[in-house]
């Protein structure tokens, strides 16, 4: 569930919901300067009349909040500033001068909370704009299947294929974020797996008269970019990915050998990290990984040693109303 609460505390400002009276209106007529909204029945636009007034009493703004759709051309909920109202009693047609702005902009006393739906939800709870999962997806393989470490020694090669390498499973995500008058009051995420593993079964070529050791520098296997999660309207868009680096040193070593050996790293689902921002805080528990060995297999003789090791770490970006 993705639950988004603005309020407008100020004296000069409000907050007003289309959707809570669409029913009464025979037609909306939206512009990027103005907003016309025709009511069915003189009741419904008198008393309107008689609310919306307050606006062109000195310097006073109200949020009108438009539904998808409802403009016709707006692809998600849409704040318009209303500065000014005149009113048309002959077709019961309210004229309001108003301009569409950004969630960003406008919500600057607010809650964001993104987690997990509960059950039975809260009645006054309405399925709106996002309809996404709240779990990140992590099944992915390594983006690429083969690589070449440069030693730049000569008379000796090391390189490393990996046709079934990858990642598995989904992580669940919270967030949640408060501000007061655009200053964040309470900022915190958590993360938690939910059959989260990684399979690497690498197979090494090498070849080499070594009689030292030697060790080659990290290189970029690449990124894998895990399904974000995105809320229309610049409310928050969170884009984490994965990034690989290898790593491998060899000898002293004579011979010619290709051997296989593997890991598979399996996450708990009872893990759990939780980050505060605003007052810094971190907490964590679960996350020992359980590792399973891949037996080894070498296909020749050899004399020597070689050690290959892959690197996962996770970089994640988060944006919320422009604020992180």
């Amino acid at each position: 569930m993705a639950n988004f609460t603005v309020s407008m505390p100020g004296e000069y400002e409000n907050i007003l919901s289309l959707e809570k009276f669409i029913s009464m209106l025979s037609s909306v007529s939206c512009t990027n300067t103005s907003i016309a909204l025709t009511f069915k029945e003189n009741g419904a636009f008198l008393h309107a009349q008689q609310e919306w007034d307050w606006v062109n009493g000195g310097n006073r703004t109200f949020i009108l909040v438009v539904s998808t759709g409802d403009c016709g051309w707006n692809t998600y909920r849409l704040p318009f500033i209303v500065d000014s109202a005149s009113f048309i009693n002959a077709t019961n047609t309210a004229d309001l001068a108003a301009v569409p702005a950004t969630w960003a902009s406008v919500a600057h006393t607010c809650e964001l909370w993104v987690g997990n739906m509960p059950t039975p939800p809260p009645s006054r709870i309405v399925r709106r704009d996002f309809t996404e999962t709240l779990s990140l997806n992590f099944e992915h393989t390594l983006p690429i299947s083969s690589w070449d470490f440069p030693l730049k020694i000569p008379n000796v090669t090391l390189s490393a294929e990996c046709d079934n390498c990858g990642t598995h499973g989904s992580f669940d995500f919270a967030f949640h974020f408060q501000t007061v008058f655009f200053v964040p009051v309470g900022v915190s995420l958590s993360l938690t797996p939910n059959g989260v593993s990684a399979s690497i079964t690498p197979e090494l070529h090498m070849e080499a008269d070594l009689l030292d050791k030697v060790s080659s520098p990290l290189i970029p296997l690449g990124t894998i970019p895990i399904d974000g999660i995105s809320i229309p309207g610049g409310i928050l868009d969170v884009g984490p990915e994965i990034v690989i680096q290898a790593g491998a040193s060899i000898g002293p070593i004579t011979g010619e050998a290709t051997l296989s050996a593997g890991v598979e790293v399996d996450l708990s689902d009872s893990a759990q990290v939780t980050v505060g921002l605003t007052s810094p805080s971190f907490a964590e528990s679960g996350w020992d990984p359980i590792v399973k060995p891949i037996p080894f297999t070498i296909d020749a003789e050899i004399k020597g040693t070689a050690e290959l090791f892959v690197q996962f770490s996770n970089e994640l970006t988060l944006e919320a109303l422009g604020t992180f």
